[in-house]
């Protein structure tokens, strides 16, 4: 547990200089960077090859989500049941966060996001203080 938590500690360190990390899921290994770095989320997408392909975002909580993205009614109601877990919901981005997203996670102002299982994302995402890609 100690080295998976330093690993963490210097995982959030390349996130922060604009790399990309990869990290073990909850199937296989996902590469993840700052959602809010173009320049490290344009890096991502070259090693995955995935051309212009919206990406969907992984944010720590759902307050973090919803520091990003306005959520109410029904998708509030399945974001508190199913996260964190496996559900990824398409919303409209908040106007004072557009500008701060990756234009590669966000199309016509909305944004794929949830809360993962996974711990390791979710502890990327806290200590990161924004969401990744992933």
């Amino acid at each position: 547990m100690k080295d998976q938590k330093k690993q963490i500690k210097e995982a959030v360190e390349v996130l922060r200089n604009g790399g990309v990390v990869v990290f073990p899921t909850e199937t296989s290994y996902g590469l993840a960077a700052d959602a809010t770095d173009r320049r490290a989320v344009e890096r991502l997408m070259r090693i995955k090859g995935r051309g212009s392909k919206t990406l969907p975002v992984i944010a720590s909580s759902l307050v973090m989500f919803k520091r990003y993205a306005q959520i109410e009614g029904v998708a509030l109601k399945l974001a508190r049941k199913f996260w964190p877990g496996p559900l990824t919901i398409v919303l409209p981005v908040r106007d004072d966060k557009l500008k701060f997203v990756s234009p590669f996670c966000v199309k016509d102002k909305h944004i794929a996001i949830r809360v993962s299982s996974n711990e390791i994302a979710r502890e990327l995402s806290r200590q990161l203080g924004k969401p990744i890609v992933a």
